[in-house]
């Protein structure tokens, strides 16, 4: 399992952090060091607030997506 920060989650694992890529770079380089695979779980924190609806546009091919979104009141697993 993998834990990563962001802005906004939404329910469908779609992910918005600082726009800087830097999540995905990382991702990318623990990739090639066979430290995670497209199994393992993504999984991220964040307020109750900042679960929202987000356009499928914002989704490039190299974003990760989130499996689990925890939050104060509630995990949810996508």
């Amino acid at each position: 399992m993998v834990h990563i920060t962001e802005r906004n989650a939404c329910r469908t694992g779609l992910r918005l952090g600082k726009g800087t890529g830097l999540t995905d770079l990382e991702w990318g380089m623990l990739y090639e060091l066979g430290v995670v695979d497209e199994h393992t779980t993504v999984a991220t924190t964040v307020h109750d607030l900042q679960v929202k609806p987000l356009p499928g546009y914002l989704k490039t091919e190299n974003d990760v997506t989130v499996d689990i979104i925890c939050t104060p009141t509630k995990t949810s697993k996508m």
